[in-house]
C-alpha cells in the first residue's frame, strides 16, 4: 500500500513538474550570426525558461540595432515591447513547445536576392532559377536591395548588411522591393559602367593635377 502511494506521488509531481515548465525559442542575432532572424531550425533554440518568475508567454523582438531577439515573457519589460517590432504570445499549458518559433517581425521586413558569383553563375543571371528572396537580416526601416558587379563576379544583398566600403562611389545599384535586385545583362552592365566611367575621369583628372603641379 505505502509502495503504491509512493509511485503514485512520484507520478504526480512529475506531470505537475512538467505541466509548470515553459519554452521558449531563447536566442539572439548579431552582425555575424543571423540564425535567430529566420524562423527555419528555431527548435535547437528551444529551452526551459527559468522558473522563478512565470509568465505563461514568450516574445519576439527587434533591438535599436535591427538585431532580433527571441526569449521567455519574464525576461521582457512590458514597456520595452511596443508596436510592431515586439510581439508577446501566450504558451499553451501543458505543452513543450515555444510559440516565439513563427514571425518574423516586422511581417513585411524586406527580402532581397542574397548571393555572390561569377558573370555566368545562377547569382550573374537569375532568370530562370530557383533562387528565391531572403528576409534581410538586419532591419532597418529604409534599407534597400542592392546588386553590383566587381570585374567579372556578381554580388546582391540588402544594404543593411552589405561589406563596407562595397558600395562606395556609386559601384551599387539600389532599389526598393521584395526582391528587387534580380536585374541581369544591361542593367548590371550599366552599373558597372558607370563605375568604370567614374575610376577613368578619377584617372584623368590626377594626370591634369600632376602636370599642372609640375608645371
Amino acid at each position: 500500500m505505502l509502495k503504491s502511494l509512493a509511485i503514485i506521488a512520484i507520478f504526480g509531481f512529475v506531470q505537475i513538474n512538467a505541466q509548470g515548465d515553459e519554452f521558449c525559442v531563447q536566442c539572439e542575432s548579431s552582425s555575424t550570426n543571423f540564425d535567430c532572424v529566420l524562423t527555419e531550425n528555431l527548435d535547437r533554440f528551444v529551452t526551459a525558461c527559468p522558473t522563478n518568475n512565470r509568465t505563461g508567454s514568450c516574445f519576439t523582438q527587434i533591438t535599436s540595432e535591427g538585431f532580433t531577439r527571441r526569449g521567455c515573457g519574464s525576461q521582457l519589460n512590458g514597456a520595452e515591447c511596443v508596436g510592431e517590432l515586439c510581439n508577446v504570445c501566450q504558451l499553451i499549458a501543458g505543452s513543450s513547445s515555444a510559440c516565439n518559433n513563427i514571425l518574423v517581425l516586422p511581417q513585411d521586413r524586406l527580402t532581397c536576392h542574397e548571393c555572390s558569383g561569377e558573370m555566368d553563375s545562377t547569382c550573374g543571371n537569375l532568370n530562370g532559377t530557383d533562387l528565391r528572396p531572403i528576409v534581410c537580416p538586419i532591419f532597418r526601416n529604409d534599407d534597400r536591395c542592392y546588386a553590383t558587379r566587381a570585374g567579372g563576379r556578381v554580388r546582391r544583398g540588402c544594404e543593411s548588411n552589405a561589406p563596407s566600403g562595397l558600395c562606395n562611389n556609386n559601384a551599387c545599384t539600389f532599389c526598393l522591393g521584395h526582391g528587387c535586385n534580380n536585374f541581369n545583362g544591361p542593367e548590371l552592365n550599366s552599373a558597372f559602367g558607370i563605375q568604370i566611367e567614374k575610376s577613368l575621369l578619377l584617372a584623368i583628372i590626377a594626370v591634369f593635377s600632376l602636370r599642372f603641379l609640375n608645371n
